[in-house]
């Protein structure tokens, strides 16, 4: 059993090793970064109802691919995304990058990642 907790209104009273807080605020950034690369249109297509599950589970492996190589999973992710096929068919970012051999390293690590999900 979880003990009961509720978030503290601001990030200054997590109770917390610095590390996690800097990870916190770090990845905050790369998400609105993200945001801010992203075309309007598919950001919106991510976010329609039926995408949702689909987009939260793909943004959990960009959040932890950002973690361990920031800039090569940002690239990769916006032209993942930015191809409406991948959004539609409700393709994997993972499967993606081994499709299009991306970064090795980085496919070891967001598989390691999904082992954990």
């Amino acid at each position: 059993n979880l003990p009961d907790y509720s978030l503290p209104e601001s990030i200054e009273e997590l109770r917390m090793r610095e590390h996690f807080r800097a990870e916190i605020l770090l990845l905050t950034y790369y998400l609105i970064l993200l945001i801010k690369k992203l075309d309007i249109e598919i950001l919106n297509e991510c976010l329609k109802k039926e995408n949702q599950d689909w987009f939260l589970k793909q943004l959990s492996y960009f959040l932890a691919g950002s973690h361990h190589l920031p800039s090569t999973t940002m690239k990769n992710f916006l032209e993942f995304l930015n191809n409406k096929e991948n959004i539609a068919k409700k393709k994997g970012f993972i499967d993606y990058l081994s499709i299009n051999k991306a970064n090795e390293g980085l496919i070891t690590y967001l598989e390691r990642f999904r082992a954990h999900l």
